[in-house]
């Protein structure tokens, strides 16, 4: 006989931005399930960027662990994202409690958060 737990929230992903949804949902009393398509750590990065709002939650989980990230990565306060020739999005003034795109290795990321 097979006993099935109930999951709320099936998540896609275990990169950072989907282990940091994870974690918060679970704080609500959620229960979570990550499915990844690898079973080990990537050393390929499958995410352009860390976005400031992910970076503030990591750093409610555990204060100070968005700038661990930050050091890890690399912190861009200016991005243009162009088209061919058109400059279609320009991001420069990011206005955040941590005010950073954070572009850096995934499994750097995958490292520091442990």
């Amino acid at each position: 006989m097979e006993v099935y737990k109930k999951t709320n929230v099936l998540i896609v992903g275990a990169g950072p931005v989907g282990l940091t949804m994870a974690a918060e949902l679970a704080r609500y009393g959620l229960s979570v399930r990550i499915v990844d398509r690898s079973r080990e750590r990537s050393v390929q990065s499958k995410a352009i960027v860390i976005w400031p709002r992910t970076l503030e939650l990591i750093d409610r989980m555990e204060p100070g662990l968005a700038g661990r990230f930050i050091e890890a990565g690399l912190a861009v306060s200016d991005a243009r994202v162009f088209c061919g020739e058109e400059e279609i999005v320009h991001l420069d003034d990011i206005n955040a409690a941590v005010a950073h795109l954070l572009d850096g290795l995934q499994h750097v990321a995958e490292f520091v958060a442990g």
